[in-house]
């Protein structure tokens, strides 16, 4: 395996390289902090789509966010674990893994990289099949500029398919927490629950990233007790005084 540009090379292909099908499965966002076991079942749909149609599977790695517990990892970092461990589906030319933003962003970036790509199949989770509605609105619509983002002749939206898996109590919420714990078996805990082709160096570097970054505390919203000054009491006791008030 060599390193080229900054991406990797399996074999004779690199992962930027696609397939001459005009058709594509595209994950438009995923999160992965960091990829387990558990995304195995996510993975694997996405390249049996892309062999039915003879294509490739893209899948976007959404950007970390500095501070966020929930996602710690470097979109750069969690491409190159998972460019180790699905790296025969690479060489086989079935599956890319990209460092990505934003969902419409990553539509854009690839349509200007694989404009012999007239079909474009959306595989989403089922907790953001709303996106997809926004992305087949905007399919070949200009924005604020002009510039048409992407345009496929074909645009279709897939939920991913759900298979039962013994993986499927593998949490990576769990992951980050046994890293913060700061347990000295913490990397055979991961190594059990990650795919057995990431190195050691790629797991070590996973735990020591999310021990590194903490939350950012939200500041506690305070009621602060009204007092009432001396001297205004004495005023107001005053004026009852003279309306009568008081005795």
């Amino acid at each position: 395996m060599n390193r080229i540009n900054g991406e990797q090379r399996f074999g004779k292909k690199t992962v930027s390289e696609s397939t001459k099908s005009d058709t594509a499965i595209i994950v438009p966002a995923a999160r992965m902090h960091p990829p387990t076991l558990a995304h195995h079942a996510l993975i694997s749909d996405v390249v049996d789509r892309a062999k039915a149609v003879g294509g490739t599977a893209h899948v976007y790695l959404s950007q970390n966010k500095p501070g966020d517990e929930k996602n710690p990892l470097p979109a750069e970092h969690r491409v190159e674990m998972l460019n180790h461990a699905y790296r025969q589906h690479i060489s086989a030319g079935h599956l890319q893994f990209h460092v990505g933003s934003g969902m419409h962003a990553n539509l854009a970036d690839f349509h200007s990289k694989n404009p012999h790509i007239k079909n474009a199949h959306i595989v989403l989770g089922d907790d953001r099949m709303d996106a997809g509605d926004s992305l087949k609105k905007y399919n070949g619509s200009a924005d604020k500029a002009g510039n048409v983002p992407y345009k496929f002749d074909k645009l279709e939206v897939h939920q991913r398919k759900v298979t039962p898996s013994k993986y499927d109590n593998i949490h990576a919420t769990e992951l980050r927490n046994k890293a913060r714990s700061g347990d000295s078996d913490a990397h055979e805990y991961f190594k059990e629950r990650m795919h057995p082709n990431i190195p050691d160096h790629l797991v070590k570097k996973t735990i020591d990233y999310i021990r590194s970054t903490k939350a950012v505390a939200k500041p506690v919203k305070t009621t602060k007790k009204k007092t009432v000054n001396e001297s205004t009491l004495y005023l107001v006791i005053d004026k009852l005084k003279l309306y009568g008030k008081l005795n």
